[in-house]
């Protein structure tokens, strides 16, 4: 597998500084994850996924049991264990008008399976999954939540805000989600931590190592997966039974773009993390474990950024300091020939020794490599201000 390590590097600068990394992060993946054209839609995965159901045409489809039953475990916050549990209600009306409008029926005949309303979720860390199992003792089970109920005394209550649904390659339908209070992305970090503590201890047989596949950047929930390919697919792929077609996904791309206007800015805050060992595919079922967050709710730092960030005085500021930073460099490269040939002109003088100048020079210099280094900056303020007023789209 290949490392990007420029992505592993912010993203752990993101677990440190969450004030904004975390959230650019996101914002940039979450522009480049929809669907924008039926055809770019992944056949070969939305078959596999297929395969992972008991599909009858009389009655819903059903996920199929692990094949390592108590190996798949994760963490995840709970829409229906938030402070905000009606929540779950409104997205899954949002789900029925998306599938509505697209012609698609979860009801029957494997064209889509839906999330079941109380297993809403967002998975903070896997501890197995289908792919790697990690099934473990009650007495082993115990430990890990002893140690993850430690960590979680250092955690206060998280508060994410949503940012839009959105239908992936994949033939998944996702609700996405923003970090508005807490640091989620160092509860990531941590939990992976210990667990990568716990298999190197060397005072019993070590643990085997936490999955691979794990969630980094997007924080999601997963509302609906399409179980059927497009049409111009199926003759080959899925021998010629029912497909959809490119104006069904269509309308179910342009579906989930009106709603997520309507439900753009729904909050939920959660003062409980939530452990669940899977029983069925997707599903998310099983008895649920709430450990909470410990440490008291305050007025944080995190919090103060996020109303700076919606303030218009906060707007007209970064305004003004881009057209600022845009006019000094303007003047700055109006100068820099000048100032080189004062340079070339001390040098000839042989002047510089004798004056102590040779600080003064290496600061003209230094002065020289700021023009462009201020227009960058310019341009990057203007078009983060810019991305907070765009309309939302796919």
């Amino acid at each position: 597998m290949r490392v990007h390590w420029n992505n592993v590097l912010m993203e752990y600068l993101s677990a440190i500084f969450p004030l904004s990394i975390g959230h650019s992060l996101r914002r940039r993946r979450y522009a480049i994850l929809p669907l924008t054209e039926p055809s770019h839609l992944a056949t070969h995965d939305i078959l596999s996924q297929r395969q992972n159901f008991t599909l009858d045409s009389a009655s819903a489809p059903q996920p199929r049991g692990h094949t390592c039953p108590g190996g798949t475990r994760y963490f995840a916050l709970f829409v229906d264990s938030s402070d905000q549990a009606s929540s779950a209600a409104a997205l899954r009306s949002a789900v029925e008008e998306i599938l509505e409008a697209g012609g698609v029926r979860a009801d029957g005949g494997g064209m889509a399976w839906c999330t079941p309303t109380q297993n809403y979720h967002m998975t903070i860390y896997n501890a197995g999954t289908p792919e790697e199992p990690r099934p473990v003792t009650q007495a082993e089970e115990r430990e890990e939540l002893a140690r993850v109920e430690t960590l979680l005394q250092s955690f206060g209550p998280l508060q994410l805000e949503l940012d839009r649904l959105l239908w992936t390659r994949t033939g998944a339908l996702l609700a996405v989600w923003h970090v508005n209070e807490g640091n989620l992305d160092r509860l990531r970090r941590d939990l992976a931590l210990t667990y990568s503590h716990q298999s190197n201890k060397r005072d019993h047989p070590p643990s085997p190592p936490a999955p691979i596949l794990q969630p980094r950047t997007i924080v999601h929930t997963s509302l609906v997966r399409l179980l059927l390919p497009l049409a111009e697919s199926a003759h080959h792929n899925h021998g010629g039974s029912a497909a959809l077609s490119r104006e069904q996904m269509g309308r179910l791309v342009g579906a989930a773009v009106r709603v997520s206007v309507a439900l753009r800015g729904m909050r939920l805050t959660f003062r409980q993390l939530g452990y669940v060992r899977e029983l069925r595919m997707y599903e998310c079922s099983g008895e649920k474990t709430l450990i909470p967050f410990s440490k008291p709710a305050g007025r944080n730092l995190q919090s103060w950024w996020v109303a700076l960030r919606a303030s218009p005085c906060l707007r007209l500021w970064v305004g003004l300091l881009s057209a600022l930073a845009g006019g000094t460099a303007l003047v700055l490269l109006a100068l820099r020939q000048p100032i080189s040939r004062f340079i070339s002109w001390l040098k000839r003088q042989d002047v510089i020794v004798s004056l102590g100048m040779a600080r003064l020079v290496q600061w003209l210099r230094k002065l020289l490599t700021v023009p462009s280094w201020l227009a960058l900056a310019a341009v990057r303020q203007q078009q983060e201000v810019q991305q907070q007023v765009t309309p939302i789209g796919l």
